[in-house]
């Protein structure tokens, strides 16, 4: 995982699935945390935020909304569900961006 997405694609948090079902959530912070001797030889299973432990919110939800469930359980993303589908990774910084874009646009 680290050698092909984390130093490839710079994300904070990758889903965990299986064809369409959702497992889990590993974040950064949960890679940290294995030793880095332990790491080439450390499942995703093992480390991952299973789905109860993960945050979650729906693709037609507010933006406000989202952002509020983020900062309330002080996390940096959430996983955007459709039904028991994980359909993508909505975080603070995208959220941050598009409230401040709309701010500048006209209505």
């Amino acid at each position: 995982m680290v050698d092909d997405y984390i130093t490839k694609e710079f994300q904070r948090a990758y889903v965990v699935a299986l064809g369409d079902t959702f497992h889990g959530l590993v974040t950064l912070s949960d890679v940290r945390a294995v030793p880095t001797d332990d790491r080439p030889k450390t499942w995703n299973t093992a480390i991952m935020r299973r789905v109860p432990q993960v945050i979650t919110a729906e693709p037609d939800e507010p933006l406000e909304v989202a952002l509020r469930r983020m900062l309330s359980h002080d996390i940096r993303q959430l996983v955007v569900m459709r039904g028991t589908k994980a359909i993508g990774l909505l975080s603070r910084g995208d959220v941050l961006r598009v409230l401040e874009i709309a701010q500048v646009l006209p209505e």
